[in-house]
């Protein structure tokens, strides 16, 4: 058995491993013996990741409203023990990262995933914290009163405290591959784990002619609907991609809620006003603009209006042929045109994957864990970041998650 019992020991040295030890640094004065198993070559990799690589630090307008999980009232606590505020105090003041602001987002100044991570790890290095990296974590059991940790290599090693943060699923490459959470099966219920499951990912359909609309992006308000009822919505870019689905941020701020319905059993589609204006609106500048270019091809006529690979994608669902003169469209066919542009309805079939998802849904339920976010049936074990079943839409909101999540645990060790 190992040697020596270390105050806290911290499973996974990504955004929520490393700020939970930062953080243990900060409260306790130095004062608690801290170690980091890491299963990969180095520390952050996920994190450099984050923000297509700026690492968008967090929001200012951070509430519940903006995630999915099973316990609101516990993840609006957890929330408040640490604030955005706070979390730019302790980048700029504890780590010396100095924060930016661009709108609501907060971002390093250097607009760098890489200087986070480094800050983060110069900062728990510089406290005497041993960081074990290549260390796949086997078992943790409890015996005599502390955790004992084996690694794949037969190493152990005791602590009184364990923080499991290994992350959820998304980008297995970096080693958040979702195993980490069957390390605590037997402390924590099975009732108590939902399964992974990708969120803010890329959507995929069976829809005839989107491939054909691949690297095409345009500004959408998007909603996703199930039997006639708007389940979620959200407005932004909307890109389509060479699967022949759609991606972009207002895309995957609501795929959980399209995944859901599909999880379920019902079905899920997006719907894309890309133009922004009522039908009846739209209708009026294509009649206008059918009149004024009616010898021309309609595609060429209406192609001030929308790009012209979307148009002809929806032009030929209608069957309205696109070289067509635009003269020969009547009122109505033109009011169906209309309505498509305002309203094209996208079947939904699935996501791109774990690979492709900037976070995971599932883990352990909140409901399963006290407000410092330790295990109520496993006291001194806590779950923190992705591994919990916690998850935001995009903007900051899954970092301000890591964050607190993060202090919670770490405070509550700090003091006893």
């Amino acid at each position: 058995m190992a040697d020596k019992v270390c105050d806290c020991l911290i499973i996974g040295g990504g955004a929520s491993g490393l700020f939970a030890a930062a953080s243990l640094i900060k409260e306790s004065n130095g004062s608690k013996s801290i170690t980091i198993l890491e299963s990969g070559s180095k520390t952050g990799r996920k994190l450099l990741l984050t923000g297509s690589g700026r690492c968008n630090l967090t929001n200012k307008n951070c509430n519940t409203s903006k995630y999915n999980t099973d316990d609101p009232a516990k993840l609006e606590k957890v929330l408040s023990t640490f604030t955005p505020d706070e979390t730019i105090a302790f980048f700029e003041q504890e780590l010396g990262v100095l924060v930016t602001q661009k709108g609501d987002l907060f971002y390093p100044s250097t607009f760098k995933s890489s200087t986070v991570t480094d800050a983060l790890r110069l900062y728990v290095e510089d406290a005497g914290t041993d960081i074990i990296t290549d260390a796949n974590v086997s078992e943790i059991i409890m015996e005599g009163g502390n955790y004992h940790v084996t690694s794949s290599s037969g190493d152990v090693f005791a602590a009184r405290k364990v923080i499991l943060a290994t992350g959820g699923a998304s980008y297995p490459g970096t080693g958040s591959d979702g195993t980490g959470i069957n390390l605590i099966r037997g402390l924590v219920s099975e009732n108590d784990i939902l399964p992974f499951t990708p969120a803010l990912v890329p959507l995929t359909s069976d829809k005839k002619n989107l491939k054909q609309l691949a690297g095409v992006r345009c500004s959408c308000r998007v909603k996703v609907v199930s039997d006639g009822k708007v389940e979620a919505s959200s407005e932004g870019e909307v890109l389509f991609t060479k699967d022949g689905g759609v991606s972009g941020i207002c895309i995957m701020d609501v795929s959980y809620s399209a995944l859901s319905l599909i999880d379920s059993g019902r079905n899920a589609s997006v719907v894309l006003d890309m133009m922004l204006r009522q039908p009846q609106e739209v209708f009026e500048l294509l009649k206008q603009y059918r009149d004024r270019f009616s010898s021309r091809k309609a595609s060429d006529a209406f192609s001030g209006l929308i790009n012209r690979s979307i148009l002809e994608a929806v032009m030929t669902e209608l069957m309205l042929d696109p070289v067509d003169p635009a003269g020969n469209i009547k009122d109505a066919r033109l009011m169906q045109l209309a309505n498509a542009l305002c309203g094209w309805e996208i079947r939904i079939t699935g996501s791109e994957g774990f690979d492709n998802a900037q976070v995971s849904a599932g883990g352990v339920m909140l409901s399963a864990l006290n407000d410092t976010l330790s295990v109520k049936a496993a006291p001194g074990l806590y779950i923190i970041g992705e591994v919990c079943n916690v998850n935001g839409i995009c903007g900051g909101y899954n970092l301000q998650w890591a964050w607190a999540s993060a202090v919670a645990a770490a405070r509550d060790i700090a003091y006893v």
